[in-house]
């Protein structure tokens, strides 16, 4: 089968449909896979055994970023292609725990003692697809409660990095008085908040030196392909302000991998008990992940 030819098969499945629309998508799909033959060719044969054949066979739609964004709106195909391609080759690198499947979760931690059933999860949903290759969450039993979406990628230096490419929370009647909880369970931290602390921790472990976020304006929704139908939602620009992070660019802040903490002693004393707590709390939690990481295995478990 010539490249044309299992371009415009992938175009039918991807963007299915024969309005005129459509038939215009399904051209700039094949298109654009031409002009990134190479890419397109390390994407359709990867290397067996590799998670990058892995994630291809479980989701093939993956090859739709010839068309539709993925992390940053301002990346063209190359550099989406690239990014994509790059963040499953640093995965083969973190050894076997990280190959796992679309309908596995590796649990990075078991938080029970704040709350039964809480959880810090690492899994692959579907609808994280454009904003990053894994995604982690808080779970509260089978309910994803929050969750960073991101990606890992090696830079031209030999450096790792990851950049993040969403946060979502949820949107149930109740969900205002389960994130005051949470805040309260976590010791102050929101769990926007602590899901990119855990991101670090995470990055730490993984010696990943370089901690990117996407800029509000540059968030993959701004893209084209959505004709700018984002809904309101938190404006990312301040969400990386808030923890630490400077822009280095139009499309990215950076994030230190290892932020400063507050002096104890500069705080009020009322509200130093709470901020030791929340130290010892993510001291912790780095030793536990630390310790989980080389035997994590991947499990199954619902998703509501």
């Amino acid at each position: 089968m010539t490249l044309v030819t299992t371009l415009i098969s992938a175009a039918r499945k991807i963007q299915p449909g024969n309005t005129p629309g459509t038939l215009a998508s399904q051209g700039r799909f094949v298109l654009a896979g031409l002009g990134e033959r190479d890419l397109v060719g390390k994407m359709l044969n990867p290397a067996p055994g590799t998670a990058l054949e892995r994630i291809m066979a479980e989701r093939p739609q993956l090859l739709g970023a010839l068309v539709w964004p993925y992390q940053c709106a301002n990346w063209g195909v190359h550099d989406r292609l690239s990014r994509i391609i790059g963040h499953y080759l640093a995965l083969d690198d973190l050894g076997a725990s990280f190959r796992f499947s679309v309908d596995e979760r590796l649990i990075l931690a078991k938080l029970d003692d704040l709350q039964e059933g809480m959880m810090l999860v690492i899994d692959q949903p579907e609808w994280f697809l454009r904003e990053g290759g894994l995604t982690m969450s808080l779970f509260l039993g089978s309910f994803r409660a929050f969750s960073v979406a991101f990606s890992l990628f090696r830079m031209p230096d030999g450096r790792l990095s990851a950049t993040i490419g969403g946060v979502q929370g949820r949107n149930r009647e109740d969900m205002l008085d389960t994130y005051r909880d949470l805040t309260k369970e976590l010791h102050g931290l929101r769990p926007r908040d602590f899901l990119i602390e855990a991101c670090r921790i995470l990055c730490r472990q993984l010696n990943v030196e370089i901690l990117h976020a996407v800029s509000e304006s540059a968030r993959h929704q701004r893209h084209p392909y959505f004709r700018n139908k984002l809904s309101n939602s938190q404006n990312y620009d301040t969400i990386w302000q808030d923890r630490g992070g400077i822009s280095v660019s139009p499309d990215f802040f950076e994030l230190p991998v290892l932020p400063a903490r507050r002096d104890l002693a500069t705080l009020k004393p009322g509200k130093r008990p709470m901020y030791r707590r929340r130290f010892e709390f993510l001291d912790a939690l780095e030793a536990e992940i630390a310790a989980n990481l080389p035997a994590m295995r991947p499990v199954r478990f619902a998703d509501s």
